[in-house]
């Protein structure tokens, strides 16, 4: 596991793309409030098997529920080109996401990651984003909400 946890970090390092502040592992840093229903459309970025992190600050504070969202750009075809998996602030595994295909005749795929955080608090993730295969281009839009307003 410590192994894993460390290829994860040194993966998470090299993941380095011109333009961004801060954390140097971060392709975009994204700080999300509950109070507000927007969420943000990150990218494009051309994504490889080394992946991108976005680094979030999930503001839940003003929330009693909480609903964390992260979706990839619809695609042709009965699968995404992307995987990913929601870290902590230690990097350890929270949730991976799932494909979601609409269409039987002429499918779309894109790349679903769902999460409830800690109403009431502010919590500190990353999200990984992968290619399964060859390097693709997407958008990625984040989003945190309660889910029943």
């Amino acid at each position: 596991m410590r192994a894993f946890a460390f290829a994860l970090v040194l993966c998470g390092c090299m993941t380095h793309h011109s333009g961004t502040t801060g954390d140097p592992r971060c392709a975009a840093q994204v700080s999300l409030s509950g109070s507000s229903s927007a969420g943000t459309l990150e990218g494009p970025f051309a994504i490889d098997a080394n992946g991108v992190n976005l680094c979030l600050e999930l503001d839940a504070s003003q929330l009693f529920r909480a609903h964390f969202s992260a979706t990839t750009a619809q695609e042709p075809g009965s699968m995404s080109s992307f995987a990913a998996t929601l870290e902590d602030a230690n990097l350890a595994p929270v949730v991976d996401g799932w494909d979601v295909t609409v269409g039987q005749t002429d499918p779309h795929t894109f790349l679903n990651l769902e999460w409830s955080p800690p109403a009431g608090a502010v919590t500190t993730a990353t999200l990984w984003v992968h290619a399964r295969a060859q390097t693709a281009t997407t958008t990625i839009d984040v989003s945190l909400i309660d889910p029943l307003d």
